[in-house]
């Protein structure tokens, strides 16, 4: 889905994970990753003094962590703990895959890969009840299809022209758009940057 390929969303992607410490974890923020970014950034005509060393794909994790920082601190950043992280993931796959049927299966395989993963690595499940409620969320991506006999999101072969109305309540649409009636602000609350403040920094 083109969204999840746009700037902006790959510059939330990196500051909703990105610890200002040194972490392992299969969602830590790397080296690389940075210099792709950066790359996108300054194509959109996006310059900040702390490029000059981001985007040398030289760079060690321990050297762009104080760097990044600071490049992400223009913009109002604020630190995140795993909860707002996958709080502000949710939101943004739940805001579009409300959209439509097509987007809301390519939302749920990002959030799946975003958050999903996470959650079984980080909470137990009474806690992603409670603290961020997407069990339906996860429930719908293991969900039995009544199109394909089988795992509703795994099973699907194209999206496009998959029977989505058949799938009733399972439908990953609508579970996107239970998600955000019950949590409104949240893509807003838990934005972890100020993505206006980017036209200060256009060349």
């Amino acid at each position: 889905m083109d969204v999840f390929e746009q700037t902006d969303f790959k510059l939330l992607h990196v500051a909703a994970r990105f610890r200002p410490e040194p972490e392992t974890t299969n969602r830590s923020v790397t080296a690389a990753e940075v210099v792709t970014l950066v790359g996108q950034l300054m194509d959109d005509g996006i310059y900040a003094d702390e490029f000059a060393s981001l985007d040398d794909p030289s760079l060690s994790y321990f050297e762009m962590l104080p760097i990044l920082a600071r490049f992400l601190q223009r913009l109002n950043w604020r630190p995140f703990d795993d909860r707002q992280e996958f709080m502000f993931l949710t939101a943004y796959c739940a805001t579009m895959g409300r959209q439509d049927d097509v987007s809301a299966y390519y939302a749920m395989l990002r959030w799946m890969d975003d958050v999903g993963r996470g959650l079984q690595n980080n909470f137990t499940t009474n806690f992603v009840a409670d603290g961020i409620g997407a069990e339906n969320i996860y429930g719908c991506y293991y969900s039995y299809s009544n199109v394909t006999q089988d795992d509703l999101i795994q099973s699907v072969r194209n999206p496009h022209h998959h029977d989505w109305i058949a799938e009733g309540a399972s439908r990953p649409k609508l579970i996107f758009a239970d998600w955000l009636d019950a949590h409104p602000n949240a893509l807003d609350e838990y934005s972890p940057i100020d993505l206006n403040l980017l036209d200060a920094l256009k060349a």
